[in-house]
């Protein structure tokens, strides 16, 4: 994928609906910006701010100022760095081990453990 991701200079990321998706995420990791649709799902997934459009004149206008100005094209990478931040695996694994530790000490404050009864 990372070859593919290499041969583009940004990304586009129009789907209207949307959970937690993949491709935008691999196009920020081999480092492009991407400009997603605005839409509800992303505002509840992304804790970091991305680039949206609401139509299709803001996907172009989006488009070409990334092409035509160097700056704006530099912060969409900046974008795109942060965004990777809250999925980088070691983040994640330590979120799930803290709540798995979490369930843990409730479960062990919650239940008493006694022995079998031997007959």
């Amino acid at each position: 994928m990372p070859f593919i991701y290499a041969a583009a200079d940004l990304m586009l990321f129009p789907s209207y609906q949307e959970n937690c998706p993949l491709a935008p995420i691999e196009a920020a990791a081999c480092g492009m910006p991407v400009i997603y649709r605005d839409i509800e799902e992303y505002k509840s997934l992304y804790m970091s701010p991305y680039i949206k459009a609401g139509s299709l004149e803001e996907f172009i206008s989006l488009t070409q100022r990334m092409t035509r100005e160097k700056e704006f094209y530099n912060e969409g990478l900046k974008i795109s760095q942060q965004l990777l931040i809250q999925f980088d695996k070691d983040i994640i694994r330590e979120k799930l081990i803290h709540v798995y530790k979490s369930l843990l000490n409730n479960w062990e404050s919650s239940v008493t453990l006694r022995p079998f009864p031997v007959s």
